[in-house]
C-alpha cells in the first residue's frame, strides 16, 4: 500500500483495490493516511471467495468498509472503477446490470 501511495503523484493512472482487508483498524489507517490524498485512485474489491475461506461472511465484510468509507462507497465501488476502466454507467450482462 505504501508503494502505491508513493507512486500515485508520479503515475496518474495508478490505482489500487482494497480487496481482502478485513480489519477495520487497517481500513481506518488507509482511509485517514492514504485515501484522503488520492480518493479517485482506490477501488473496493470483495475477493468474495477468499472471505468465505477465512470465515468472514460477505455482509460483515461489506459493513466493515461501509463503517469506514460511509458515503464514499459509491465512489470506490462504482465511480473509481468506471474511471479506471474508462467507462461510464452500467453494462448490460444477460438479464442483469453489472
Amino acid at each position: 500500500m505504501q508503494e502505491t501511495a508513493n507512486g500515485a503523484p508520479k503515475y496518474p493512472n495508478l490505482y489500487t483495490d482494497l480487496s481482502c482487508i478485513m480489519e477495520q483498524e487497517l481500513l481506518h489507517d488507509i482511509y485517514n493516511n492514504k485515501y484522503t490524498h488520492f480518493p479517485n485512485r482506490f477501488m473496493y474489491g470483495s475477493d468474495y471467495f477468499l472471505n468465505l475461506i477465512w470465515g468472514e461472511d460477505f455482509k460483515t465484510y461489506y459493513q466493515n468498509f461501509e463503517g469506514v468509507f460511509g458515503g464514499e462507497m459509491d465512489r470506490i465501488a462504482v465511480g473509481n472503477v468506471e474511471g479506471f476502466l474508462g467507462s461510464v454507467g452500467y453494462v448490460e450482462f444477460g438479464n442483469s446490470k453489472v
